[in-house]
């Protein structure tokens, strides 16, 4: 997180020290590569966050700092949840991970379910991923494929606007995708952008709100219309990721412990 993304306000925590301040600030100089920045971490102007309630963070001296970005647009529920942790505790004892590639767990399928409850009616499957340029890159490779599958294999040109973030892949768009990252989930006061707007996409990726970054999490929203050659021809869709549908952060997703 940059601390210049930060509003500095007054502390109610008493510092930790500068020892220990310096001792972590050494280690990230030498050994932490962040994202978004220099290789050669600028230690001075980095605030280290330790921990959160609400819409504040604090550092590891005490100072709170208004988290206006909501970390990076994701934490919609606020920081300090406990019932989310003690969900993610409670499904990390029965089971922490199992990937669903041809196997499934209860904690993906009851989401899977949940979210397409919400989302518009025409979007009935889900393809989990661990994060939104995942989710951009699924949505990329199923678009190009379902055009092969209906024999299509030219429809392969990409149109997007100018100066959009898409993630950090490759891929982009190509179908109606409505890239919804950022947006989804009441950040703009329902639960998907294209419901706010009334238009229909055939592919909505989504991720950030889905778990309020309590764990990372993404997927993409399928319309059963692109899902339709997959399932006339029994095709698989030739693609997957180790942690997609994580059983904890789907545990977290639904909010229950």
């Amino acid at each position: 997180m940059d601390a210049g993304r930060l509003t500095s306000m007054t502390s109610t925590t008493a510092p930790t020290g500068d020892t220990a301040h310096a001792r972590l600030g050494d280690l990230a100089r030498r050994h932490l590569w962040m994202h978004m920045a220099t290789a050669e971490a600028d230690v001075d102007a980095m605030a280290i966050l330790t921990r959160g309630e609400g819409c504040y963070v604090w550092d590891d001296r005490g100072k709170r700092y208004l988290d206006g970005l909501a970390g990076l647009f994701a934490v919609n529920v606020g920081h300090g949840r406990a019932e989310l942790a003690a969900a993610a505790g409670s499904q990390a004892g029965e089971l922490p991970f199992f990937p669903i590639w041809g196997n499934a767990h209860p904690p993906a399928i009851e989401l899977a379910a949940r979210l397409a409850g919400l989302a518009p009616d025409h979007l009935n499957r889900v393809f989990f991923t661990g994060g939104g340029s995942e989710a951009v890159e699924t949505a990329w490779k199923l678009t190009r494929q379902y055009f092969r599958a209906i024999a299509q294999p030219k429809r392969s040109k990409v149109i997007a606007r100018h100066f959009t973030y898409h993630g950090t892949t490759m891929g982009a768009l190509v179908l109606l995708v409505s890239d919804e990252v950022i947006c989804a989930f009441g950040r703009i006061g329902h639960w998907f952008g294209c419901q706010r707007y009334g238009y229909e996409p055939d592919l909505l990726t989504f991720a950030k709100g889905l778990t309020s970054g309590y764990a990372p999490m993404g997927g993409v929203l399928v319309s059963g219309r692109v899902a339709e050659p997959f399932l006339a021809c029994a095709a698989p869709f030739l693609h997957g990721f180790t942690f997609g549908g994580h059983p904890v952060c789907a545990a977290v997703a639904l909010g229950r412990a």
